[in-house]
């Protein structure tokens, strides 16, 4: 059975792999910074002691601000940051492999034409901009350290096995249409030239599973897009 941290653990992605539902065939222990959560951890301590979490097989990174946060706090991108880096020494030190879930929003051209993996980068955007910052961090920190880490840019997650009263989850925009329509009996597509891929949360779950399964970090630098 593998020992898995999962940082950002009480948000809408982390509640997917909570509530997955499947056999427990691995051990999740969330952390997040959320002061009432059962595992509470201040990121930016964690640094001093490393040793803290020495005994884990995998992290999954999944802290961070979310887009409304960074329209208010843009700084915020600076505090992500030394998360991801503090992050990876943790990994390396410990010999713990990382798996990072970035975003498609990390293309120029997302929403607008079809993407392959060397597609241009936004650097304008600040929640891509938050993302491309992360990776380019966990490339260099892992650049003598090869195979392990992978990097996931993924699309729109959607749906959930277990409902938790998270904060913002109308922002998503699949739930959003939902809600509208049992709400008041339709929605409006205000742009419908403006292309988005969309994951299903099994989905999103399995892939995370098949990474840890197969231990899919056989290169420097490994993105899958979902």
């Amino acid at each position: 059975m593998s020992r898995i941290a999962v940082f950002g653990g009480t948000g809408y992605l982390a509640s997917l792999i909570k509530n997955q539902g499947n056999v427990k065939k691995n051990k999740y222990i969330f952390f997040s910074r959320k002061k009432n959560s059962t595992n509470f951890i201040k990121y930016l301590s964690l640094k001093k002691n490393l040793n803290n979490l020495k005994n884990f097989d995998f992290v999954i990174h999944l802290a961070g601000p979310d887009q409304d946060q960074l329209i208010r706090n843009e700084r915020l991108i600076e505090k992500k940051n030394q998360i991801t880096s503090i992050i990876c020494d943790l990994c390396i030190v410990h010999n713990i492999k990382l798996i990072y879930v970035s975003s498609m929003q990390v293309y120029k051209d997302y929403g607008k034409n079809n993407l392959s993996i060397n597609s241009k980068i936004n650097i304008k955007n600040s929640y891509s901009k938050l993302h491309h910052e992360s990776e380019k961090i966990i490339k260099f920190k892992f650049l003598n350290h090869k195979g392990m880490f992978t990097i996931l840019r993924i699309g729109n997650v959607f749906g959930f096995k277990k409902y938790e009263k998270l904060r913002g989850i109308k922002n998503n925009i699949i739930h959003n249409l939902c809600i509208l329509a049992l709400k008041k009996k339709n929605f409006l597509i205000k742009n419908g030239s403006i292309q988005r891929s969309f994951v299903p949360s099994k989905i999103f779950v399995e892939t995370i599973n098949f990474v840890i399964k197969k231990k899919f970090f056989k290169k420097l630098n490994i993105k899958y897009c979902l």
